[in-house]
């Protein structure tokens, strides 16, 4: 309802048009002004204090980082957000970027079981949202799925959110107001090369024959959101947290960055009063259990330091030149060698086995991929992981030299090299 004024003539809008529609138009602007009000009284859900805190101040600014404890409910929030985005603002483009379909998909599927009370611990019949989403067939519910063109869906007012994933190459010659990067801090910088320039055109930029820069307000901003659990030091993400640290607190209000380490989410407040805690101190004690240096980062958001000089690989240059293929659990053919490297452990630690397909490219190169990777551990009822006993994990890895071995008319030992830590 953005292009309603009573003061033009030239609008085709009737006196009794507009004062029909007034009552609506006020309820968008109020929105607009009032995003967590409008998200608890008309979406029908409850915000914890931090969640309406970080939403008030998201709601204006152009560039955005949320570095997340995990369990934090970043996923959620950010459902809300663009929600409440796209109902009130007309014709966004919104586009959720990741290279892989899991994270892309499961950022739309948080929305789409938002907007479909689909979430147990949501208690609300409210069908706002999805009453306003286009629907090109009778038994579509507005949500639409596929693996080219992206899942999307798109508002009557003409608004639209679209999954994207693949890669760089791929990605190229779209448009966007909203950028929304889901688990920021394992996206290559290519992608962002290609996709941050999406928005690089001002959303004040208007042309049309009747249009008239004293009546258009000045449009809301585009933004990127930059949201994830901590990385390391040589990742965008983290570069994009330390600019933008810098900026906010230099007092440039078009950046907000929120550091939300597993306190928050621990100890969560509604209307200043207690509530239930989304994470639990026994489940952060056993992952420090199990990996310190994991858990630091996605619990407490310590970015890793392993872009030192000494370092061989940094954790960046992994994610960079991932591919992710399908497993194989078998040898591959007489083309194929296996490097079988085990790590052991008996008392409390990980003891994976990861497999590297060796093989020759086409230029004749030797090349290696990881094709398998198990941990030779036991899960017990509780959510606690023991290794095996060692007599089990000798008989594991046994096994697994013989189905990457080979079968019929293959020497023993021809095509596997083992390595034991």
């Amino acid at each position: 309802m953005i292009s309603v004024y009573q003061n033009k003539a030239d609008n085709n809008v009737t006196i009794r048009d507009y004062e029909a529609m007034k009552r609506y138009i006020k309820l968008i602007q109020w929105g607009r002004r009032n995003p967590v009000q409008f998200i608890e009284l008309v979406l029908g859900i409850t915000l914890l204090d931090y969640q309406k805190w970080l939403i008030s101040e998201m709601w204006t600014k152009e560039y955005v980082v949320l570095a997340c404890s995990r369990n934090a409910g970043k996923t959620f929030l950010l459902g809300l957000f663009l929600m409440a985005r796209n109902l009130l603002f007309p014709k966004l483009q919104t586009r959720i970027i990741s290279e892989n379909w899991v994270t892309c998909n499961d950022s739309f599927r948080k929305l789409e079981d938002i907007a479909t009370n689909n979430i147990k611990t949501i208690v609300t019949t409210n069908t706002v949202f999805i009453d306003e989403l286009e629907r090109t067939k009778s038994d579509s519910d507005g949500f639409t799925h596929d693996a080219k063109a992206g899942n999307r869906c798109k508002l009557l007012n003409g608004s639209e959110i679209t999954a994207v994933a693949g890669s760089s190459r791929s990605a190229r010659g779209k448009r966007s107001n909203v950028n929304v990067y889901d688990e920021a801090g394992f996206i290559s910088a290519d992608t962002y090369d290609v996709t941050e320039p999406y928005m690089s055109q001002t959303s004040e930029f208007k042309l049309g024959g009747y249009f008239d820069a004293e009546v258009y307000p000045i449009d809301i901003p585009n933004i990127r959101l930059y949201v994830g659990s901590a990385s390391d030091t040589d990742s965008y993400f983290y570069k994009k947290y330390k600019e933008g640290t810098k900026r906010m607190l230099a007092g440039d209000d078009k950046y907000f960055v929120a550091d939300l380490s597993c306190e928050i989410p621990m100890h969560p407040t509604v209307n200043g009063k207690p509530t239930a805690p989304l994470l639990s101190q026994s489940e952060i004690d056993r992952k420090m259990r199990e990996n310190e240096i994991a858990a630091n980062r996605e619990y407490y958001n310590i970015f890793d330091h392993f872009n030192l000089e000494d370092a061989v690989v940094t954790r960046t240059d992994i994610f960079q030149n991932t591919e992710n293929v399908a497993p194989v659990i078998s040898w591959g053919g007489r083309k194929h060698k296996y490097i079988i490297a085990f790590d052991p452990a008996s008392k409390v630690d990980n003891a994976p086995v990861l497999i590297m397909d060796v093989f020759q490219d086409q230029t004749k190169q030797i090349c290696g991929r990881c094709v398998y990777m198990e941990n030779l551990v036991v899960t017990y009822g509780d959510g606690s992981k023991r290794p095996m006993k060692v007599e089990e994990q000798v008989q594991r890895l046994r096994e697994l030299m013989y189905e990457y071995n080979g079968r019929d008319k293959v020497v023993p030992y021809e095509n596997i090299t083992l390595l034991i830590d």
